[in-house]
């Protein structure tokens, strides 16, 4: 018994763990205003390796404003109202659902892919719950924005008359989201997850964090924050679990991952890879930094997406 108490007792944070804990939390999860990612104006000088991906992003910016579109909303499980842009394409083979990375936007992780996709598709850019115009106060990494990407997938799939095909294509933390809904309820209609530089898991990507940015133990960190996600931002870290979700996948995935992403290590796309229980590849960019596989892989890149589409439609 005595054991047990003591036992018990060391898993009772102190007041100092607390508040490290509680501030992790918040700085990892808050809702921010702006954005990180190729958008952010205010480039350090660290991050000048995307400066170079800037004209492009302009000028594809520019182009995608001028284009028609709907804004739509649906309201989450939880009571939330989110925002959408629907791109209605007339002649579409297809219809995408885009989402977007942690604390980024959808125009901004996809602008290298918006044009040619829209060639032959209907696009849905939604803004994930706690970005953009989405309500919310908290990020969940995945564990609850999976749960939305399912509602916007019915959503989409009642929108299109004509019952196309439908594919989920994330960047970053939108990949482990759309990996997450591998094996969730979805319109029959959905065919296939396109997964660029997701992250394994949330624990495993705040445990990174925490060694990298702030040389703190990231178990014990981890267990202290774990109280505030399920108190305050009521969603378990365990819940964003791509490959335990992969394990159990039906629909094909295919992967990217550019090769000098020195923020979601290729490795995390490497173990998501070998879970994957359904039909798979996987496509490496080399020097392509975080979220600009597809700028940097160009015309390999959009191959890559194309040649899965034409497998899946044929």
């Amino acid at each position: 018994m005595k054991k047990k108490i003591i036992a018990s007792a060391a898993l009772i944070p102190t007041a100092g763990t607390a508040a490290a804990g509680l501030m992790f939390f918040h700085k990892s999860c808050d809702r921010i205003n702006g954005c990180w990612g190729i958008e952010k104006e205010d480039r350090t000088p660290e991050e000048d390796k995307y400066l170079i991906y800037r004209p492009k992003f302009e000028l594809m910016r520019e182009r995608i404003r001028v284009l028609p579109y709907e804004e739509v909303t649906i309201t989450s499980f939880d009571g939330l109202k989110l925002y959408g842009r629907y791109y209605h394409n007339p002649q579409a083979k297809r219809a995408v659902l885009c989402a977007h990375g942690y604390r980024s936007t959808a125009i901004g992780d996809f602008y290298a892919s918006f044009e040619h996709l829209y060639q032959e598709a209907s696009l849905l850019l939604i803004d994930e719950r706690s970005c953009g115009k989405s309500e919310g106060k908290y990020i969940t990494f995945g564990a609850l924005e999976k749960r939305d990407v399912c509602q916007w997938a019915f959503w989409l799939d009642e929108k299109e008359e004509k019952k196309l095909p439908i594919y989920l294509y994330g960047v970053s933390m939108g990949a482990t989201t759309v990996l997450l809904t591998s094996v969730m309820l979805l319109p029959e209609n959905v065919k296939g997850i396109l997964a660029d530089c997701g992250f394994t898991s949330a624990a495993e990507i705040l445990n990174e964090v925490f060694i990298d940015s702030f040389k703190v133990k990231p178990r014990i960190m981890l267990r202290i924050m774990e109280i505030y996600t399920r108190s305050l931002g009521h969603f378990r870290l365990n819940e964003a679990d791509a490959r335990r979700a992969l394990l159990r996948a039906k629909l094909p995935v295919r992967f990217m991952h550019g090769t000098d992403d020195d923020f979601v290590n290729v490795r995390h796309t490497q173990r998501n890879f070998e879970a994957c229980a359904s039909d798979k590849d996987v496509l490496w960019v080399e020097g392509a930094p975080h979220a600009c596989a597809a700028v940097e892989g160009g015309e390999r890149y959009l191959a890559y997406i194309d040649k899965f589409f034409a497998e899946r439609e044929a």
